[in-house]
């Protein structure tokens, strides 16, 4: 492998040659190393389209993004967008297209606090909250909300607590 990559660099001086002009040199090499680095780039498989949905690439090499969709009434779970990385895979994994029933905000319980972020205000089916009163009041019944669908409509079932102030 070093005696090709010897040769290699050997034939690249060749064909340069020398130039009385040596920005005309040094551009020549610069040329064949950038050919070089476009030999060694990795290209990342091509991506089938999930079931229901697309996905459009803007090409397959380093830096390149995968962009899914969804038909009407789907919805993407997962990644939106992956990109190809420097090592020919793509990043994260395929999401799926699921239909678009899915819970919003998740109920308010007076002193108390659920473990999903702030900023999320939409929840997948089968999606699990827990409940946790604030400090200085005591959780009673059961503190656990999922987010279910019946008859095609997505809700909240749970939780079943109230918070009752401590009495020291």
């Amino acid at each position: 492998n070093f005696r090709n990559q010897q040769t290699t660099n050997i034939e690249t001086l060749l064909r340069c040659g020398k130039h009385d002009d040596v920005r005309k040199e040094t551009s020549c090499l610069l040329d064949s190393l950038e050919e070089k680095i476009v030999l060694k780039k990795r290209e990342c498989e091509e991506l089938t389209s999930p079931v229901l949905g697309s996905v459009s690439l803007t090409g397959r090499l380093f830096g390149d993004r995968a962009i899914y969709s969804c038909e009407l009434g789907f919805h993407v779970v997962g990644l939106k967008e992956r990109t190809c990385r420097a090592d020919g895979t793509w990043s994260g994994h395929p999401p799926l297209c699921k239909q678009n029933i899915y819970c919003v905000s998740p109920p308010q319980i007076q002193h108390a606090m659920h473990n999903a972020l702030k900023e999320q205000d939409t929840f997948d089916l089968d999606s699990t909250l827990q409940y946790q009163c604030y400090t200085g009041y005591v959780t009673n019944g059961f503190p656990t909300a999922k987010c279910l669908a019946i008859d095609g409509v997505a809700s909240w079932f749970g939780p079943d607590i109230s918070c009752e102030r401590k009495l020291w």
